[in-house]
């Protein structure tokens, strides 16, 4: 899904490079998308207010409505993996979400036709980092979501 406004969009890059997506990706993949998949970004907050956030995730759930089962990638590793998930915001300078210190090995779930299946989940706060009101520097083993963008 791409949202104008909220500039959200989100991608998965499947076994063997092939591409599905909800918009186009800020980097170009030499792969058509695979016919029949589909890629959905989903909040579950209507509005926000960043001074007082409320409880709410995001997540990203494929869809496959194709006649071939296919394999999406279980762990957010911001495309940096293939297969990968990749979320980003869609603008002049598209930002794009990582995940530091995030598991390193990339699981694969097989998805007959006609099922779907949730690959990436977080919690608002944590996904739009909500609760950093202080500095806080990036640790070895500490899981973090970060944003970076394109220029």
């Amino acid at each position: 899904m791409h949202r104008r406004n909220g500039l959200f969009a989100a991608s998965v890059l499947l076994v063997g490079g092939l591409f599905a997506a909800a918009q186009e990706a800020p980097f170009k993949s030499d792969k058509p998308p695979i016919p029949g998949v589909e890629v959905e970004l989903r909040i579950s907050i209507a509005t926000l207010d960043p001074l007082k956030p409320e409880k709410g995730h995001v997540e990203v759930i494929v869809r496959n409505k194709s006649k071939k089962a296919v394999e999406a990638p279980m762990v957010y590793t911001g495309g940096f993996q293939k297969p990968s998930i990749l979320i980003w915001a869609a603008d002049e300078w598209p930002l794009s979400l990582r995940l530091w210190a995030g598991e390193k090995e990339q699981r694969l779930q097989k998805l007959n036709p006609n099922e779907e299946v949730v690959v990436f989940k977080s919690e608002l706060t944590e996904f739009l980092l909500l609760d950093h009101v202080e500095p806080r520097p990036l640790k070895a083993k500490e899981p973090r979501y970060v944003w970076s963008w394109y220029a």
